[in-house]
């Protein structure tokens, strides 16, 4: 039981604190010129890092993350992100149940980790979902260096095919 009771008190501070985010990098490597990087973060105050140990702890993995504020009356923040899709797909069966508030966000980024899971990445409107579905997750928190999925479209659009028919 108390193992469920972590799962439910997790998923609450997901849904207060927590992100689901794509990234999506520069990569030569890959087909579109372009890595996707999914993964879920719980972002708080750094005088709180216990909680993000506590958590860290009882997972078995994450990064934990400290950053600085831009702002002097700011508390700087730490974070615990999580990325693999083992990891990412491991921790949200057990917390969806109990999303409230990020359950639609939650099934957007599972949509997407599946596409990513069944390497479906590397065909063109796959590719081009992703986009579109990062641009929903990120709506309220783009910076403005954002890339959107008209971007990618233009780059996915731009890339020759490896063989040419002929």
């Amino acid at each position: 039981m108390e193992e469920e009771y972590f799962w439910a008190w997790l998923a609450g501070f997901f849904d207060g604190e927590g992100c689901f985010s794509i990234g999506i990098h520069k990569n030569k490597d890959t087909k579109f010129g372009y890595q996707i990087r999914p993964a879920m973060e719980i972002q708080i105050s750094r005088r709180d890092y216990y909680v993000i140990q506590k958590i860290r702890k009882k997972l078995g993995y994450g990064e934990i993350i400290f950053r600085r504020q831009n702002h002097p009356k700011w508390s700087p923040l730490c974070s615990i992100r999580i990325r693999g899709l083992d990891k990412i797909f491991s921790t949200i069966e057990k917390i969806q149940p109990y999303l409230i508030l990020k359950k639609n966000q939650c099934e957007m980024f599972l949509e997407a980790c599946r596409i990513i899971k069944e390497k479906k990445v590397w065909d063109k409107e796959s590719f081009l979902k992703i986009c579109k579905i990062r641009d929903e997750l990120h709506e309220r928190t783009r910076p403005k260096t954002y890339r959107d999925s008209k971007f990618f479209e233009n780059v996915v659009n731009s890339v020759k095919p490896l063989l040419e028919p002929r």
